[in-house]
């Protein structure tokens, strides 16, 4: 499961290129409905495009309210059996990801990327601190910033060749 939080107000831009200033603009209530209506609606085409539906929406994209927060997220059905679910495997799910996404263009979109991003956001399972040693051991890096960097420059990423950057 993929979650995208965010509250009104805050500065920091989330997975996709659409800005918090943007999804929040000036104006009267009934104009931020509309902006936020249209917004919300963009950020579940984007996330459905980017977890590659590629008619751009699907049942499988969802939304709630929980905490204070409007939650956009994509709930797919698990492909791993539990034996496979541990530490190590989604970490060697993670490093692979790196290149796969380098050479489909959306080199941010990563396995690590998310595991970061998810832990920036206080966003923690059973399986995050296995998971990410698993990818600090395998990458020989000291932070998820340094494996994501070694990673990306074995893929030979460069800003030229992308699409997609945060």
């Amino acid at each position: 499961m993929l979650a995208a939080p965010f509250r009104e107000g805050e500065e920091r831009q989330q997975w996709s290129d659409v800005t918090l200033e943007e999804l929040f603009e000036e104006g009267s209530s009934s104009c931020r409905s509309t902006t936020l209506k249209k917004n919300v609606s963009s950020a579940r085409q984007n996330l459905a495009l980017r977890e590659g539906l590629t008619k751009g929406s699907s049942s499988k994209i969802k939304e709630e309210q929980t905490a204070g927060f409007h939650v956009i997220y994509a709930d797919f059905d698990s492909v791993l059996t539990p034996e496979q679910l541990n530490g190590p495997n989604l970490a060697a799910y993670a490093i692979a990801s790196v290149e796969q996404c380098v050479r489909s263009g959306h080199a941010f979109n990563n396995g690590v990327r998310y595991l970061l991003e998810n832990i920036e956001w206080g966003i923690a399972t059973p399986l995050t601190a296995q998971y990410t040693n698993a990818i600090l051991q395998g990458t020989q890096c000291n932070t998820l910033t340094d494996a994501e960097h070694k990673l990306l420059t074995q893929a030979n990423w460069s800003p030229q060749n992308t699409t997609g950057a945060h």
